[in-house]
């Protein structure tokens, strides 16, 4: 019985950790041209610039170029990219550069993490903390 109620919290956590909610709904077919008839409308040459720069800046750092090529992504390949982006894409790019915590693990998936291993200790018989609730 234990086994199976500790089996039960171990997948409810991994599912509940590593879900991704995506939500997207169907546009039409007017919305879509119109969105892609005006690609750089709204920022200037400047402000364009700024955005390119700023996210240039970000992939020169070492740590982001060792994650490019782990992934299988050139450098340049990557700045050919950048620099192919609409201005509202360059923005979400700088937007997340903003929002990305450093160490690329929310709160919940440390609590998850560390509940895993708690768990794996008492199924392993190495510690008795959850006997005892």
């Amino acid at each position: 019985m234990k086994k199976m109620l500790a089996h039960t919290a171990l997948v409810s956590v991994m599912l509940v950790t590593t879900t991704q909610v995506a939500f997207a709904s169907p546009i039409s077919t007017a919305t879509h041209l119109s969105a892609q008839a005006q690609p750089t409308a709204g920022l200037g040459t400047a402000a364009r610039a700024a955005n390119v720069e700023r996210a240039s800046a970000f992939l020169q750092r070492e740590d982001v170029r060792q994650q490019l090529v782990a992934h299988g992504v050139s450098v340049t390949e990557a700045q050919a990219r950048l620099a192919a982006l609409s201005d509202q894409d360059l923005a979400r790019v700088n937007a997340q550069i903003d929002q990305a915590p450093a160490g690329g693990l929310s709160a919940l998936g440390i609590v998850g993490v560390v509940f895993l291993v708690l768990l794996l200790l008492e199924v392993l018989g190495v510690t008795h903390i959850f006997s005892k609730i």
